[in-house]
């Protein structure tokens, strides 16, 4: 069910048309192309998008880009709740990944996937929002709202953006504060009691040239996997977010700047149905362990449930929770200069908490009762570019890029009573591993210098070449410690009885678990890199007859 209602606008069938805009930023038209209202049901031709991939306003067809654009509406249609679920949307694109953290993002195959679980490691495939790089990719699991439109970009684009991304971008771009009053509104529901909600207000401050926009989402669902032991539903979902924009733009135009600040915050009970055991032979008849799971669950007492992951059941019996939130503001001002060229900096400075509780072995004996890697990141970035207007004999974009990272992690991971049994024997009292436990500090800091340009050259109708550069310089630098805490000493005389071997088994396992362990690295370096294409056309552009789809990118209003 969705409610959109606009205020203070007039929209009338004889209306001048707009075009299908699918880039970075929405945009008109181009000049020369006939409207919806004078292309006839005779005419034929290629369909008009409008992109901004390379920062300008170009036709889709004539980027040498493989971009893959989505408007709002696209995503709507499809009943996409989050950047995960557009991968249905995009061919080559796949998000991968078990929780919030570890996902993985690659196009065509490429990308960072030692980015998934490595807080220190950007992933391969970037994501900018209105212009402003995430460097954590867990930004693609929370639920997407009042977003004007997707822009995926293949291959490498580090002489268009700020960050170095050597398998492509995903460029997402928010709705703009209007200067006419707006008012919209969306209800769903769905099975589960899925429910969601999402408003968005926006209009002009008076005649000042400020217009504001706030927009909210709220959505729950109940969980869709039943655990026995705490005879409640897991696998829940629920997720609110906020975000608010100020814009200005003076009399002429020649002058805008947009102030944005958002959070959002998610959080659920997760775990999902063993789907199946490993056997403890191997397909080549070798032993591949002499102790199965259903052996090791023996030992500890532990009668495991039929493994039917269609039943929807779990048994795990320390609270899995995902708490997260990402938040951030950003300063974009744009100054037209001489020429039609366009300066732009954008100042932008985010965050991301990620505090879990995991039950890593995922079954109801206690065995891994807590396994938890609370999570600080935060970023600061200063990007300076300026674009040519396009349409000349060369058009270029280049600019200046510095980003600032740090994150703060505390790992802490305690062995059940259950966890000697299991892992070493049923010889074994439980006291060998329980509440041993695993704690230390992780620190990971990142500075990034850039440069980059691209440009194009148009040099006839049917032929452009472009080429681009880049000048990346980093330094980075992190600290890993680790110490064993709590458990029960080896001279304790619950273990007189046990051989040396047995003794030996047991300090190796807690070793393995809980290394006592410190230690500093750091590394910088810089690297030039670069890119050339070609685009042929086979006929000329201007034998083409553009068709132009015309339609809002805001809900409610189709011409």
């Amino acid at each position: 069910m969705r409610l959109s209602s606009k205020i203070g606008r007039v929209l009338a069938a004889g209306a001048s048309a707009m075009a299908f805009c699918a880039g970075g930023v929405a945009g008109a038209a181009e000049p020369d192309a006939p409207s919806p209202a004078q292309a006839g049901p005779g005419d034929t031709g290629v369909e008009v998008i409008t992109v901004t991939a390379r920062h300008r306003a170009e036709k889709l067809q004539e980027v040498p880009i493989a971009v893959t654009a989505l408007t709002e509406r696209d995503l709507a249609a499809s009943g996409n709740s989050s950047i995960r679920q557009m991968q249905r949307q995009v061919p080559s694109l796949q998000i991968l990944g078990f929780n919030p953290r570890n996902i993985t993002i690659q196009i065509r195959g490429l990308g960072t996937t030692g980015g998934a679980a490595n807080s220190g490691t950007e992933p391969g495939v970037g994501i900018y929002v209105d212009g402003v790089y995430h460097a954590r990719p867990s930004v693609v699991v929370f639920d997407t709202f009042d977003v004007a439109n997707v822009n995926v970009l293949r291959g490498p684009q580090g002489t268009l953006f700020g960050k170095n991304t050597v398998a492509g971008a995903i460029e997402i771009t928010s709705q703009r504060a209007s200067y006419e009053p707006e008012l919209l509104g969306e209800v769903s529901y769905g099975n589960y009691d899925y429910g969601q909600i999402k408003l968005a207000a926006s209009g002009p401050l008076g005649d000042s040239g400020f217009a504001v926009r706030v927009a909210g989402m709220k959505a729950d669902r109940n969980g869709t996997v039943y655990n026995s032991v705490y005879r409640d539903d897991w696998q829940d979902h629920h997720n609110q977010a906020v975000r608010g924009e100020l814009a200005y733009r003076n009399g002429d135009e020649s002058f805008t700047a947009r102030l944005n600040a958002d959070y959002n915050d998610q959080n659920s009970y997760s775990a999902m149905p063993r789907r199946g055991v490993l056997p403890k032979l191997r397909a080549d008849g070798s032993v591949a362990t002499a102790r199965g799971y259903y052996d090791r669950a023996r030992d500890a007492g532990y009668v495991p449930p039929p493994i039917d992951a269609f039943a929807r059941r779990i048994d795990v019996d320390t609270p899995f929770t995902i708490n997260m939130q990402t938040g951030g503001a950003s300063l974009t001002l744009v100054k037209k200069l001489p020429g039609d060229h366009s300066l732009t900096s954008i100042t932008a400075w985010r965050f991301w908490d990620w505090n879990p509780s995991i039950d890593s072995d995922g079954t109801g004996a206690a065995i891994n009762i807590q396994t938890n890697l609370p999570t600080a990141q935060r970023q600061w970035s200063q990007e300076l570019r300026i674009a040519s207007p396009g349409g000349g004999a060369v058009d270029y974009t280049a600019g200046l890029y510095y980003f600032w990272q740090r994150t703060r992690e505390v790992p802490f991971n305690t062995y059940g009573r259950d966890a000697a049994k299991y892992l070493l024997g049923a010889a074994f009292p439980s006291e060998a591993l329980n509440n041993f436990s695993q704690t230390g500090l992780q620190l990971f800091h990142t500075k990034s210098y850039s440069a980059f340009a691209n440009a194009t050259w148009h040099v006839d109708e049917r032929l452009d070449l472009t080429g681009g550069i880049r000048y990346t310089y980093e330094k980075r630098s992190g600290r890993f410690e680790s110490v064993a805490v709590g458990g029960v000493p080896l001279t304790d005389p619950v273990f007189s009885s046990l051989s040396p071997a047995q003794l030996t088994a047991i300090a190796s396992r807690r070793n393995g678990f809980a290394p006592t362990a410190r230690y500093d690295a750091a590394t910088e370096g810089g690297r030039v890199s670069g890119t050339v294409n070609a685009l042929y056309r086979l006929a000329p552009a201007s034998t083409f007859m553009p068709v132009i789809r015309a339609a809002s990118n805001r809900r409610g209003s189709t011409w």
